[in-house]
């Protein structure tokens, strides 16, 4: 069958070292399939998904497509047609067009505000709003881990150096897998660990390639412990339309586990995650009781995943790339009204 054609965006993840927030995905072709076919989501399996297609309106797009009956096919063979149209889709440029304000900026045909400007100078550390130009006078470090070239249009301003790290999240309490505790009610979903679960990120994806557990923890594991230093890391994802929403009241979550709620709560977090209501205290996750004796209340909940080898800036130090930036916060306002920039205009109407 034909394939379709690549495209600038198909490139943008040929490098990413994994799809899905654990990297278990090698590729598009790989990641397509997982929601289709998870008891959790979809919940259906490649039968089901090609006579779906082939009993309605879609099966004369397949053959538009490939220029085949879809019913002529195998299972197998049809199976790879739709998630081949599937990855098409996302590599095109309909998905990810490149057309905000920010693109509009950086090729002259629109304007930051004061305040969008302000915060990209933060989000870059420089006054052009491009690694490497003169500093400015502070910097919240973002583009570290969200990076874009240094020279613009040398390639896509993609927003993510597609890393994996662990920035300690907390647990996500109103996750329903926690209440999933029932293997008679939930066979597909059951979790036996209760809220007691750990999402162990990249670790509970590649020890149990090497026939390890989950994060290498607890029964089955080498003794080693999370000796390739990986528990708790996830996927670094692109900022772009990370505001996007389809109105202004649709409440959207972030994060792996959807902690937070809002661009300004992920903003603020970052900037105090190590931090208490005491002023100047600062929280060292590499002491073995990193709670013990603390005169405040910690600002946010423990890391789900809290491990010192692997959290970014553990010790809270002011100079780390998360958890005590030291932004005032106007210019935790100034962040998100630069991100906010970053949504694509809306597709045209049909």
């Amino acid at each position: 069958m034909r394939e379709g054609p690549p495209t600038f965006v198909a490139d943008l993840f040929s490098y990413a070292g994994g799809f899905f927030y654990d990297g278990r995905a090698a590729d598009l072709a790989d990641q397509v399939p997982s929601p289709l076919e998870n008891p959790n989501e979809m919940n259906n399996t490649p039968t089901g998904v090609v006579a779906a297609v082939a009993s309605g309106p879609d099966a004369q797009l397949f053959q538009s497509a490939y220029g085949v009956n879809i019913s002529t096919l195998s299972v197998d063979d049809a199976f790879v047609g739709i998630v081949g149209a599937i990855v098409a889709y996302e590599s095109s440029p309909v998905l990810s067009p490149f057309s905000s304000k920010y693109d509009r900026w950086v090729a002259g045909e629109a304007q930051l505000s004061r305040q969008e400007l302000a915060g990209l100078q933060l989000f870059t550390g420089s006054l052009t709003g491009r690694p490497g130009g003169p500093a400015a006078h502070k910097s919240a470090n973002c583009v570290i881990c969200h990076s874009i070239p240094a020279t613009a249009g040398e390639s896509p301003d993609l927003f993510t150096a597609n890393t994996f790290n662990n920035t300690g999240i907390p647990k996500n309490p109103d996750n329903p897998y926690y209440d999933q505790t029932n293997a008679t009610e939930d066979p597909l979903g059951y979790n036996p660990l209760g809220a007691a679960y750990i999402d162990y990120g990249l670790g509970d994806f590649l020890y149990p390639q090497a026939s390890l557990p989950d994060g290498n923890i607890g029964a089955g594991s080498n003794g080693d412990g999370d000796y390739l230093k990986i528990n708790g890391a996830f996927k670094t994802p692109t900022v772009r339309n990370v505001d996007t929403r389809p109105d202004p009241d649709f409440v959207k979550c972030y994060g792996h586990n959807g902690f937070f709620k809002s661009l300004a709560q992920v903003v603020h977090f970052y900037n105090t995650r190590n931090l208490t209501t005491v002023r100047g205290e600062v929280i060292d996750f590499t002491k073995p009781h990193p709670y013990a004796g603390l005169r405040g209340k910690p600002l946010w909940p423990e890391p789900e995943n809290p491990w010192p080898d692997t959290l970014v800036n553990p010790t809270g130090a002011r100079d780390g790339l998360i958890g005590n930036l030291g932004l005032t916060p106007q210019q935790e306002a100034d962040l998100v009204a630069f991100l906010q920039t970053l949504s694509d205009a809306p597709p045209p109407a049909q």
